[in-house]
């Protein structure tokens, strides 16, 4: 049985998997980005001798890129599963039967329009 919704459950416990895809965005950013770009800017301004960056994460292997990978992969694939079982569960209406925008007002108006206004043509 699926367990449709429990707001108890902590925060982190809910948004961890795209806290781990943040985590491993502003990671790569940092290495393959503005550390490089920090690091010729220090040589340029002191007139030192340019260093090239090394990045970080790709020491030891690329192992740091491999295991995020297997981690984003496998949990989203993991909650693609969740998502399926839980369209699957019989105690949820069938989204294909409900009307997701019932009675709504033409975007770009702030009145609903019903469509009979004699003046609207």
């Amino acid at each position: 049985m699926v367990n449709i919704s429990n707001h108890d459950d902590h925060w982190i416990q809910k948004n961890w998997r795209p806290a781990m895809g943040w985590q491993y965005m502003i990671v790569c950013l940092f290495d393959f980005v503005i550390a490089p770009v920090l690091s010729a800017l220090y040589a340029f301004y002191t007139n030192t001798t340019l260093v090239h960056w090394t990045p970080l994460t790709i020491q030891g292997g690329g192992l740091y890129h491999l295991a995020m990978g297997a981690v984003t992969g496998i949990t989203s694939y993991a909650k693609s599963q969740e998502r399926t079982e839980l369209i699957k569960s019989p105690y949820l209406p069938d989204p294909r039967q409900m009307n997701p925008r019932p009675n709504l007002p033409y975007p770009g108006s702030h009145d609903s329009y019903s469509g009979d206004d004699p003046e609207i043509k």
